[in-house]
């Protein structure tokens, strides 16, 4: 049984400017701080199992960073217990 029980994908734009790659990077850390969810490569984030408080910081994650669809070209939500997808971008 995996340790995760949601992840994140969300995928920077290739072809934004240095300084917009910047700031979608920081977008990122900071909800990444404010949700507590581990990045686990370039593009995937995961959410530890945390007194069942998981969902609701995974659903901010992804919603607050889907209202940048100039920054992002995918963002998607993935219940990694029964496979579902919520794609936001």
């Amino acid at each position: 049984m995996s340790k995760y029980n949601f992840k994140v994908i969300a995928e920077v734009k290739p072809e934004l400017s240095e300084q917009e790659r910047v700031r979608a990077n920081d977008l990122i850390s900071y909800w990444i701080d404010k949700t507590n969810l581990v990045q686990q490569d370039e593009r995937t984030f995961l959410r530890s199992k945390t007194n069942n408080q998981d969902l609701p910081s995974v659903i901010l994650f992804a919603h607050k960073l889907s209202k940048y669809p100039n920054f992002f070209s995918l963002i998607e939500e993935v219940n990694l217990v029964s496979n579902d997808v919520i794609r936001f971008i």
